[in-house]
């Protein structure tokens, strides 16, 4: 139990200040993230509409419309646009889903490795 309850304090005290700095207001070091932005709003655009599997957001390539989703991955715009109907904006909406990314690739990592550490 005890060792159960230092280990559950390191991770704290590493994923604090790790997850501390994605809720900045602007992000550092990204090449396409407002690109991804911008597929999210249309992709739930796309879901509102009825499509329950978006392909072809017409949003895209101006406004011609563009088959995004035939080779992007979905999972990720899913989850994050179920964080934005709680009531985030969608910045803030990919910020959470970054840092329970971060959380639960840690987590994920130490039982791997380590199995009795958690």
């Amino acid at each position: 139990m005890k060792k159960r309850l230092s280990t559950i304090l390191l991770i704290l005290l590493i994923l604090v200040p790790v997850t501390f700095q994605i809720f900045r207001p602007y992000v550092l070091g990204t090449a396409d993230g407002l690109a991804h932005k911008f597929r999210l709003v249309s992709f739930m655009n796309s879901i509102r509409e009825g499509n329950i599997r978006p392909r072809w957001l017409s949003d895209q390539a101006l406004g011609y419309g563009s088959p995004i989703f035939l080779f992007n991955y979905l999972l990720p715009y899913y989850v994050i646009s179920a964080i934005k109907t709680t009531g985030f904006d969608i910045r803030t909406s990919v910020q959470v889903y970054e840092a329970i990314t971060i959380i639960l690739s840690f987590y994920f990592m130490c039982t791997l490795v380590e199995p009795q550490i958690i």
